[in-house]
């Protein structure tokens, strides 16, 4: 018996094209409104105007309401902020024991002239 896995593809199916690919859009100079395209040319400044003052409205209002943020990403940013904290403090102690004998020594300098 032999055990080979062949794949033609499916019918309908077209090779080497991506949808909505960045060539196809910038080619055209339309404005996608979810359903249909509009083609920016035959508007009026008054509609294209409504529409341009619409699309930054949204987007305002938007980067003003707080985003939902998943459970991964706020465990994943709680995580890295303890874990930068606990570099920052190992590599200040590391430091410090491997400057000990030179910050003993400018404590003692310190000292003496103090008493004197």
């Amino acid at each position: 018996m032999d055990n080979e896995l062949y794949h033609h593809g499916v019918p309908g199916m077209h090779w080497h094209t991506r949808r909505g690919s960045s060539t196809s859009i910038s080619k055209t100079r339309s404005i996608s409104t979810g359903k249909k395209k509009i083609d920016v040319s035959k508007m009026s400044d008054e509609e294209l105007r409504k529409r341009v003052n619409r699309l930054q409205m949204e987007q305002q209002y938007k980067s003003l309401s707080p985003a939902k943020v998943s459970k991964g990403e706020l465990y994943t940013k709680n995580f890295m902020k303890a874990a930068t904290a606990a570099t920052v403090a190992t590599s200040t102690a590391l430091t410090l024991y491997n400057n000990a004998g030179k910050i003993k020594d400018i404590v003692g300098k310190i000292v003496k002239r103090s008493r004197g």
